[in-house]
């Protein structure tokens, strides 16, 4: 093998498996910001989150904890409430650009809204990258 071949091969196969790492690693990473306790919606969650940041020392922990746990449930709600008036919103939006668009764009504005509605957690619309 000539040695400007053996060398072209040495550096076509470093740039794929730096590639193939990149994208392991980059899973890897989203899979383990996304599946931390602090991130999931839901019971539990806002508690621990803002424990964490209020950082209460061992005199009051117990009352601040009971006045988040009060404060839980209506977070939920709003956010419940925001959900379905977002998807409220976006079912009038594409009933208004039927026909106005081709269907195809159509169908692709219903797979994110449905990935958006399906992947609480992961990025959607709105979500911006940290």
């Amino acid at each position: 093998m000539k040695p400007g071949v053996k060398a072209t091969a040495i550096l076509m196969a470093t740039l794929v498996l730096g590639i193939v790492l990149g994208f392991v690693g980059h899973g890897t990473w989203e899979h383990y910001r996304n599946d931390r306790p602090d991130r999931r919606p839901g019971p539990g969650g806002f508690i621990e989150r803002m424990e964490r940041i209020l950082q209460p020392d061992s005199l009051n922990a117990d009352t601040i904890h009971a006045v988040l746990v009060l404060h839980q449930a209506r977070f939920l709600d709003v956010n419940k409430e925001q959900r379905a008036a977002m998807q409220a919103m976006m079912d009038s939006l594409i009933t208004d650009l039927r026909g106005l668009v081709p269907e195809d764009r159509i169908e692709r504005l219903e797979q994110i809204r449905e990935r958006g509605l399906a992947g609480r957690g992961k990025r959607g619309p709105g979500r911006r990258r940290r």
